[in-house]
């Protein structure tokens, strides 16, 4: 990403229990896309913790995963189950994970958004 984008954003590849975000100015948005779903319960918690102290006084941080969701159809259950990532979760799952951290956690679904039939659970968290 680096190399493609240069400086227009900050990319960080660490794992994510031993990230340490120094020298920066609060972020207004944070974006996780794709990741919570291949992070443990433990390490979820922890990029949440990592992300609200990056994040200025009314700031987000939005996550995006494929997720279960009853009543989503066969073919979308199906790609969830054979993603890469261990952790697919339903919703609130995935919720249950930033609540420690953040107390305003807005869940969002959206079904077949492109050409593939999928679940996406979007997670609006706001630092208050």
């Amino acid at each position: 990403a680096r190399k493609e984008y240069g400086d227009r954003g900050l990319f960080i590849n660490e794992r994510v229990s031993e990230m340490v975000v120094q020298d920066q100015e609060p972020f207004d948005i944070i974006l996780a896309v794709g990741l919570l779903h291949h992070l443990s319960d433990q390490e979820g918690e922890d990029l949440f913790r990592v992300g609200y102290n990056c994040l200025k006084p009314g700031g987000f941080m939005f996550t995006a995963d494929n997720c279960y969701f009853k009543g989503q159809s066969p073919i979308a259950r199906f790609i969830s189950s054979k993603d890469r990532g261990q952790h697919v979760r339903y919703p609130e799952g995935y919720r249950k994970i930033a609540l420690p951290v953040f107390k305003n956690v807005e869940v969002i679904i959206k079904h077949n958004m492109g050409r593939i039939p999928q679940t996406i659970c979007i997670l609006k968290c706001t630092k208050e």
